[in-house]
């Protein structure tokens, strides 16, 4: 079944992964997903609290393009994974973390070009 959704691929595997013992083959191929998953989301999470951090500690302020770019992409991230978990509300908490952040960048840029005199 070459036609099959990449999503609906997945949901098999974890139904052939915990029901039967026999599809150990399946099991192989399925089991590097969840742990990719592990790690987009390990990465995600870090990139939001480093940017946190660095934001509390004083080093970048709230327009800084590094703490924008952070938020943004770890945030995002942590939505693709919350999809691919199916947890409505980490899907809406996560995109309008990154909704939010855009909202910084589209701020940072009017200051910029404020302070340029554009």
């Amino acid at each position: 079944m070459a036609h099959v959704s990449q999503g609906i691929r997945l949901q098999s595997c974890r139904v052939a992964r915990y029901r039967t013992p026999f599809s150990s083959a399946m099991r192989d191929e399925c089991a590097s997903i969840p742990m990719i998953m592990q790690v987009i989301s390990v990465v995600g999470a870090l990139m939001v609290l480093i940017a946190y951090g660095l934001i509390q500690a004083g080093t970048w302020r709230e327009l800084d393009a590094g703490y924008l770019a952070l938020n943004i992409i770890g945030s995002l991230l942590l939505g693709i994974v919350a999809i691919e978990d199916r947890r409505v509300g980490f899907v809406l908490l996560e995109f309008a973390w990154a909704g939010i952040a855009l909202v910084g960048v589209a701020r940072s840029i009017r200051a910029r070009r404020a302070a340029r005199g554009l």
